[in-house]
C-alpha cells in the first residue's frame, strides 16, 4: 500500500518533467500525453489509486491553475481584440448556459443532483475543471459526483482532443474553407 502511494505521488508530482522531455512529438503534446496516460492507468489499475492523495491534489492544483491562467494574459493587447473576445466569450457562456440548463432539467427527475451539475458544468464550459471543481465543492456536492463529472469530461473531451489532434485536421479541412492565421 505504501508503495503504491509513493508511486502514485511520484507520477504525479513529476509527469510534467516527464512531459518536458522529448517523449513526445509534434502531434504528441503533452495534453494528450497526460489523457492517454489517465485513461491507460484507469484501465489497467481499478480500484488502486489513492483517491485521497489525487482529490488533495486536484484541490491545491485549483489554487495554482487559476493564477497561472491568468499570467500568461497580454493585457496591453486587451483593447484591439476586446470586440471579438467579448463576444466569443459571451457565446461560450451563453451555450454553455442553455446546455446546462436543458441537462438539468432533463435528468432532473432522474437524478436529484441534477441542478448541482449543471451549475458545475457551466463552470466547466466557462472557465475549465478548475471552476467545476470550485463550483461544486462550494456548492457542497458530494466528492464522488464531482469525480464522476470530471471522469465524463475527461472521457468526452480527451476523445474530443484526440479527434482535434490526429486526424481532425485533415477531415475538416476536406469540409472547411482554410482561412489564414488572424494576427
Amino acid at each position: 500500500m505504501q508503495s503504491g502511494f509513493v508511486l502514485q505521488l511520484f507520477f504525479l508530482l513529476g509527469f510534467p518533467l516527464l512531459t518536458q522531455t522529448r517523449l513526445h512529438n509534434k502531434w504528441l503534446s503533452p495534453v494528450v500525453l497526460a489523457y492517454a496516460t489517465g485513461l491507460i492507468i484507469a484501465a489497467l489499475l481499478p480500484g488502486k489509486i489513492n483517491t485521497s492523495l489525487a482529490s488533495g491534489l486536484s484541490e491545491v492544483s485549483i489554487l495554482i491553475a487559476i493564477p497561472l491562467l491568468l499570467f500568461g494574459t497580454q493585457l496591453n493587447k486587451l483593447r484591439e481584440k476586446t470586440g471579438k473576445a467579448l463576444l466569443a466569450f459571451g457565446l461560450c457562456v451563453g451555450s454553455g448556459f442553455l446546455v446546462s440548463l436543458f441537462a438539468g432539467l432533463y435528468f432532473h427527475e432522474t437524478f436529484p443532483e441534477s441542478n448541482r451539475v449543471s451549475a458545475m458544468l457551466v463552470g466547466l464550459y466557462t472557465g475549465g475543471t478548475p471552476n467545476m471543481q470550485a463550483i461544486g465543492m462550494g456548492l457542497g456536492v458530494p466528492d464522488e459526483t464531482i469525480i464522476m463529472v470530471n471522469a465524463a469530461d475527461v472521457l468526452s473531451g480527451g476523445l474530443y482532443l484526440l479527434i482535434l489532434t490526429s486526424f481532425g485536421p485533415w477531415l475538416f479541412g476536406k469540409i472547411l474553407p482554410v482561412h489564414p492565421p488572424l494576427r
